[in-house]
């Protein structure tokens, strides 16, 4: 079975841009499934990270970049 994870939190930015690191609200809709909502201000290949935290002091991190028009 799955265990449900703790929390999840994300983050957008924009390398080698003066675009600051943003928090990304997520909202949890049921056991380990989380929504939000971003708008990118510019175009450029940012990066997104979303943080879950597994187990108390345990956290993983997934990272991609998405290239925006």
């Amino acid at each position: 079975s799955i265990v449900p994870v703790i929390a999840a939190a994300a983050r957008v930015a924009l390398p080698g841009e003066a675009v600051p690191i943003a928090p990304v609200q997520l909202v949890g809709k049921g056991v380990n499934h989380f929504s939000g909502f971003v708008t990118f201000p510019q175009a450029g290949d940012w990066t997104l990270e979303v943080i879950v935290e597994v187990t108390a002091g345990e956290t993983a991190l997934v990272k991609t970049t998405i290239p925006i028009p």
